[in-house]
């Protein structure tokens, strides 16, 4: 079905006080979900049920400022597969979209939910799939195109006969399509994982990356589950893009693939569809290509899905490697080496895509060096990266100038007191290097100098600032001093590279503790360690905000390193000095950290949500779902709130704390999960300072301690001691 433009209309202004009384003043009761541009609430207005998402402040509203004339347009579209804006409100620094109610909410609550999910049968799938497609031709087939940039299944709302209709379009840049594309700093508008790779790596949107996010959706809908919750439901780990890649290359069964109810117990409802859905999976396929050329466009994907027409064979879906093709399909491992597609933690040079897609203007990928760069930087040289035994690289310096004397006058610039470090930058580039770890925004080695000093070296990705900032930020990080937080000792800034140095801290990470290989050869964070890490790691975030108020940004446990007898300072916070030195869209991808309000603005209290997933992950031992981790990832907040008060000890606790010998520290683990999550409420307002939740982890050890004197003394004086 072809929609038709309608002329621009007068927009409907709503009031404050009106949407406000249609929600119960945006009630808790009547919120029908959130993302990353705002929270959506059930509400009545003028006897009509309407959906009003509140927006984010200041995500999108900087360039709604004249909102009137953003949104005129976007009321006029008439389409059965779009969602209908009826109207806004922008008022006392408020800005809400006001939307018609759709009756059975979004896609990913069924993906999401089996029994729900049982109720999507193939032909109702397929109807969806097409719905998505038709609604996406309109969008971009416009006079003025409308790229979405934000195509997920939680952006798919289904009416009461299972009809797709395309959610929130209504902030989406409207396209030039007299442009082949359009380049944004704000890449990342889009989800995480949802991610085209030439968004990723240029910032460039085209009609080509909504048809990625289409390709992706509809591998969920027929695997009945998301790209996160496939990572979960396959026990090894395993992304669905690549498996289903792999089972079309070897011409293997893709029953792992589709959903079960899909499948049915003999493979009878299979049977009497398999050409039908394994075609759309090759549809799909087609839709997620590394080279956005190769992609079809969303006619020629309603015309593959109507008729018989013979298909191209897809290539490698973007994102993934060609180095990781070796290997069996069924034995993908999430090494630190390999790409984690479905999450936030990206690796593998920060998912460098193949040359393939991209032009020779956007082929600018770390390592890069103009003819005009004449100072010494670093790269990591030499294939087969993922492959332990080939970790062992030295710090090449490259370019012209390299080597000679004026090269060699680049010195380090020391940081606050420093070490007592007497390196300079060749000594660094002379040296063997180990990698260490890869994050969103650096990559980070271990570097072993002469007289067997070791120091840590992160190479800084996505920086966003000039030397001159550079150094006046550095000069604030020099006067930070703390026990609990990791200092700089020193930095260097080029045009092309910019390092930080730090100290080798040899226990490692938390991150390592919690999720190394569990066994004989693993020692165990015992509780009394685990609360002195949290006490440690608190201390020091709180130092941050109430001394020289800096935000973190990027708390996680791998950024929490352990101090090697836990005793007394326990453990130190890493990477405090990344905020604001680079790209808060970088600093933000660590989606299971990552505070729900969370876009390009970090604050006081997205720290301290992210603080709650880590107190999460150290009382469950499990992992967020975005860590690139040998074990299967889950969101911790929402699994949390789903067990029942009474099943914590049984469902929620680490076993490894359960089944250590005269446990008996239950209730503290009960006070501290309880601080957790109140860090970890949807609205900012609601999570206490982290100041508080330091006071409150004191009271519990303190406590604790009480108890252990006076169980003592008990036992001292009882005379049948």
């Amino acid at each position: 079905m072809e929609g038709r433009v309608s002329s621009v209309q007068p927009i409907h202004e709503y009031r404050l006080r009106e949407l406000k009384k249609a929600t119960n003043n945006f009630s808790e009761e009547n919120k029908l979900g959130s993302g990353g541009s705002g929270v959506v609430y059930k509400g009545k207005v003028n006897g009509i049920t309407v959906a009003i998402k509140k927006l984010q402040q200041g995500s999108f509203v900087e360039r709604l400022a004249d909102i009137a004339k953003e949104v005129s347009l976007l009321c006029s579209l008439m389409h059965e597969n779009l969602v209908k804006l009826l109207g806004f409100c922008s008022e006392a620094k408020h800005y809400l979209l006001v939307y018609e109610y759709i009756q059975n909410g979004d896609l990913c609550s069924y993906l999401s939910d089996e029994d729900k999910r049982k109720e999507l049968t193939w032909e109702k799938r397929f109807n969806i799939i097409k719905g998505i497609t038709q609604g996406l031709i309109y969008l971009h087939g416009l006079k003025d195109p409308i790229i979405h940039r934000d195509l997920k299944p939680e952006n798919i709302l289904l009416d009461e006969n299972y009809n797709a209709k395309i959610a929130d379009f209504g902030i989406s840049k409207i396209f030039d399509k007299n442009k082949t594309h359009l380049t944004t700093r704000n890449r990342f508008m889009c989800t995480p994982g949802y991610i085209a790779p030439e968004l990723f790596t240029t910032g460039m949107y085209s009609p080509k990356s909504d048809v990625y996010n289409f390709g992706l959706v509809l591998l969920e809908i027929i695997a009945g589950c998301t790209i996160y919750q496939y990572r979960s439901r396959n026990k090894l780990g395993n992304v669905l893009q690549y498996d289903a890649w792999r089972k079309w290359e070897k011409k293997s069964h893709f029953k792992h693939v589709i959903d079960p109810f899909l499948i049915g117990p003999t493979l009878n409802l299979y049977k009497g569809q398999k050409d039908h859905i394994e075609r759309c999976i090759l549809i799909g396929l087609l839709c997620i290509q590394n080279d956005r050329n190769k992609r079809p466009d969303m006619n020629g994907v309603l015309k593959m899905l109507n008729t018989n027409i013979s298909l191209p064979a897809p290539e490698y879906p973007g994102f993934l490697q060609e180095g990781d093709q070796s290997g069996d399909t069924d034995s993908t491992s999430s090494s630190e080496e390999e790409m984690t597609v479905g999450s936030a933690s990206f690796s593998k040079e920060e998912m460098t895509v193949s040359s393939a897609s991209l032009s020779k203007e956007e082929k600018t990928v770390a390592g890069a060096l103009t003819s005009k760069e004449k100072k010494k930087w670093m790269v990591f040289a030499g294939k087969g990266a993922g492959k332990s035994e080939a970790k062992k690289r030295q710090l090449t310096s490259v370019g012209k100038g390299a080597g000679t004397s004026e090269a060699k006058k680049t010195q380090l610039v020391s940081v606050g007191k420093g070490a007592g470090y007497t390196f300079d930058l060749d000594d660094l580039l002379r040296a063997s290097a180990e990698l260490l770890a890869r994050g969103s925004v650096s990559t980070t080695y271990t570097v072993v100098l002469e007289e067997d000093t070791k120091v840590v070296v992160k190479r800084l990705k996505d920086v966003e600032v000039t030397l001159h900032e550079f150094k006046q930020h550095m000069e604030v990080i020099g006067n930070v001093e703390h026990r609990n937080l990791l200092p700089v000792r020193a930095y260097y800034y080029s045009q092309h590279e910019k390092l930080l140095i730090l100290d080798y801290v040899p226990a490692g990470s938390l991150s390592d503790m919690l999720h190394g290989t569990r066994g004989s050869g693993r020692s165990l964070l015992d509780w009394d360690s685990r609360m002195r890490v949290a006490l440690a790691a608190g201390r020091g975030l709180a130092h941050l905000h109430t001394g020289p108020h800096l935000i973190h940004g990027n708390i996680k446990a791998s950024n929490v390193l352990l101090r090697s007898d836990l005793e007394p300072e326990a453990a130190a916070l890493s990477e405090y000095t990344l905020y604001p030195l680079c790209c808060t869209s970088s600093l933000a991808r660590a989606s299971g950290y990552r505070a729900p309000e969370v876009i390009n603005r970090l604050t006081f209290k997205s720290d301290v949500y992210s603080f709650g997933v880590l107190l999460l992950e150290l009382l469950t031992g499990k992992a967020p779902y975005q860590a690139s981790l040998g074990e299967e990832g889950i969101d911790l907040p929402r699994w949390v709130q789903s067990v029942v008060r009474k099943e914590w000890t049984a469902k929620v606790f680490d076993v490894e704390l359960m089944r250590y010998q005269n446990f008996d520290h239950e209730e503290e683990m009960v006070q501290l999960l309880q601080i957790a999550m109140e860090c970890v409420a949807t609205v900012p307002d609601a999570r206490p300072d982290v100041t508080e939740v330091v006071r409150m982890m004191e009271e519990i050890t303190s406590q604790g301690a009480t108890e252990v004197e006076k169980g003592a003394g008990e036992s001292s004086d009882d005379p049948r001691s």
